[in-house]
């Protein structure tokens, strides 16, 4: 099995798009409303990331994981958006083709994320999970991020929910 992870492109857009709203679909089933997931475009979301892509800021990395030649996972990283977030980066989102969940690949698109952050010289990454999202927290606990007490309410297809902060630090910083 060839294992490539590699900057996204524009001509990712559609693949990243299929990836993310099979991810929302099937992990979020029951977390949110079924009709807003039934509602998910892959079309509407290819279009802005295409567009999104053709010009992203120099700090945004969007990395995707190759399996034998066909991407099956997506994660981007930025500047952290929170109020006490100067200086700091934020994985936006980590997301593995579902029919790929349980074999690795998340956790190796998340090391190589993580080490291209602190290779740029950051020690501490944060991110957002939906507090009701065990597999997603379990997952992130086992790349070694803890909940550092933060929480907000977010508005996701029409649904207020709860997001817990995560972190995870270079070890010694």
């Amino acid at each position: 099995m060839s294992l490539i992870v590699r900057p996204a492109e524009v001509a990712d857009a559609r693949r990243i798009s299929e990836i993310h709203v099979a991810g929302w679909q099937e992990g979020y089933r029951g977390l949110l409303p079924a009709e807003a997931l039934d509602r998910l475009s892959v079309d509407e979301h290819a279009e802005r990331r295409a567009r999104f892509l053709s010009e992203p800021p120099s700090e945004i990395r969007n990395w995707l994981l190759e399996v034998d030649g066909v991407v099956e996972a997506w994660a981007g990283t930025g500047p952290c958006r929170d109020d006490d977030g100067d200086g700091l980066v934020e994985l936006y989102a980590l997301y593995v083709n579902p029919a790929r969940w349980r074999g690795g690949f998340g956790a190796r698109l998340f090391d190589h994320a993580w080490r291209d952050l602190v290779d740029r010289g950051h020690e501490l990454m944060t991110l957002w999970v939906l507090t009701t999202n065990e597999r997603g927290r379990r997952f992130y606990e086992r790349q070694g991020m803890t909940p550092d007490g933060r929480r907000q309410v977010v508005e996701l297809r029409g649904c207020e929910c709860d997001e817990v902060r995560y972190r995870l630090t270079v070890a010694g910083a």
